[in-house]
């Protein structure tokens, strides 16, 4: 009997301690969201922001991180052309087009760059990049213009310089695959290889200036990295979901790259499935983890203020101004006041969906543009998630969208672009 009861003690404590570490493991886990956090009151809203319009396009995040812009189009296509060979197997189109007094410049998953003359519509010249393409590499990652010329990152690795006529400056070879759209700063363009390291070099001479890396035995992501620039720091998610805080000035680690690590540690970074993405608003640092947990860091005071907060999963998610907007696997629209844990409102649009995805939202004054991959835009009221207009563009299967002043450009998988105002 006293064996058993000992038997029976040690099983007990056993159990504990699995329970304890249970619980341990799983500190960062809250309650999702529910209807009781929706801020009925309705004592904030969606803030609004200056809108803005593009003069020129000469780089994909500039485009991919503005949130707010100048909605004045009629939504009426002047034209449309193909510009060479769409996705293929693994070779998918992630180039982003340039638009710079009226020409524009594109180029396709098998390296073809093509210069278009808006006002003329026709094809000016096009031209084979490169020619070491392989089968097996996602093609070219990113276009952009500095100094006059267009600078070419493809996803083998080779970086190349043209200027507006196509004629060779320079090329350089990293030998290793790009996946991230290249950035631009000054005359220094930002080159994040997919092994994670990020290069810093000329774009006169394409000469290596510096260098970054912070080492993790990790497979990058498919989708690469990403690029933010905020105030005095270029933040950079590496393909392998590291974060560098860069000054922007003297290109080093900035001192928030100290602050900043002291504070958050990510949810099993090691992990092959793990993303992060980074947003900034105001004084403040929004990180989303999986698409499940968001953090706010607090630049100006130093400090975490919300560690990991669960949230509904996310299919889809952006962060407009003062809100996470964030569409579910069972296509509910939710607004959320990531500064108070509230909903500010929640909507449920399937039936606008019918099996299509968010390529994009932005806002406009106090609307909310959601603009989906088969062409529709849907039009809501941010203040209360009401959809207020539907439009349905002749586009299907669309993969990017781009704004301009005067003219808004829809890519689909196709490799064909289609140009509204």
């Amino acid at each position: 009997m006293i064996i058993y009861n000992i038997i029976k003690i040690f099983k007990n404590f056993i159990s504990f301690l699995l329970f304890f570490s249970l619980m341990s493991c799983t500190y960062y886990q809250k309650e999702e969201i529910t209807e009781e956090d929706i801020d009925i009151e309705n004592i904030s809203s969606i803030e609004s922001s200056n809108s803005f319009s593009f003069e020129v396009i000469d780089n994909y995040w500039d485009n991919k991180n503005l949130k707010s812009h100048s909605i004045n189009y009629n939504f009426d296509e002047l034209f449309n052309f193909d510009f060479g060979k769409g996705e293929k197997n693994i070779n998918f189109i992630i180039s982003n087009p340039l638009l710079i007094n009226n020409s524009l410049f594109l180029i396709d998953n098998e390296s073809v760059l093509t210069k278009y003359d808006i006002l003329s519509n026709t094809v000016i010249w096009q031209k084979k990049v490169n020619d070491n393409i392989q089968e097996n590499v996602a093609g070219p990652a990113s276009l952009l213009s500095i100094n006059e010329s267009i600078i070419i990152t493809s996803g083998e690795g080779t970086i190349t310089s043209l200027d507006f006529d196509g004629n060779l400056n320079w090329t350089k070879n990293f030998n290793n695959t790009i996946k991230t759209a290249s950035y631009k700063i000054n005359n220094i363009i930002f080159i994040a290889t997919n092994d994670g390291e990020l290069n810093l070099i000329d774009s006169l001479d394409g000469s290596i200036k510096v260098n970054f890396n912070k080492e993790i035995n990790k497979i990058p992501s498919y989708y690469g990295g990403k690029f933010i620039n905020y105030k005095n720091n270029l933040i950079f998610i590496s393909p392998k979901k590291n974060i560098y805080f860069i000054d922007n000035f003297l290109f080093e680690f900035s001192e928030l790259d100290n602050n900043f690590f002291q504070l958050f540690e990510p949810i099993n970074q090691d992990n092959y499935d793990y993303n992060i993405d980074i947003f900034t608003y105001s004084n403040y640092l929004i990180l989303v983890e999986n698409n499940e947990y968001y953090s706010l860091f607090n630049i100006a005071n130093n400090v975490l203020e919300i560690n990991q907060y669960q949230i509904p999963k996310s299919k889809y998610l952006k962060l407009i101004n003062n809100a996470i907007i964030s569409l579910d696997k069972n296509n509910i629209l939710r607004a959320i006041n990531y500064q108070n844990n509230k909903m500010f409102w929640k909507n449920d649009i399937k039936k606008y969906l019918n099996n299509s995805n968010i390529v994009d939202i932005i806002i406009s004054n106090n609307d909310l543009y959601l603009f989906l991959d088969n062409g529709k835009i849907l039009i809501l009221d941010k203040n209360n998630g009401e959809i207020i207009q539907e439009i349905k563009l002749k586009i299907n299967n669309i993969k990017s969208l781009y704004f301009h002043k005067n003219y808004i450009l829809f890519i689909n998988n196709k490799a064909k672009v289609y140009v509204y105002n």
